[in-house]
């Protein structure tokens, strides 16, 4: 493996939220973790998820 390829190997594609709790914590090889808003309004329809 190489020096600078790390990776984080998840069970289920879904994550709990004590799970998400514990990766957002995770400072090993350096990690840095930052939390994006990636909601939008609702009703708005799939033309503006598309402009997202």
């Amino acid at each position: 493996m190489k020096k600078n390829v790390h990776r984080l190997n998840l069970e289920h594609p879904i994550l709990s939220n004590e799970e998400l709790l514990k990766i957002k914590q995770i400072k090993s090889f350096g990690w840095k973790t930052k939390t994006i808003d990636i909601t939008y309004p609702r009703g708005r329809g799939k033309k503006d998820l598309k402009q997202l």
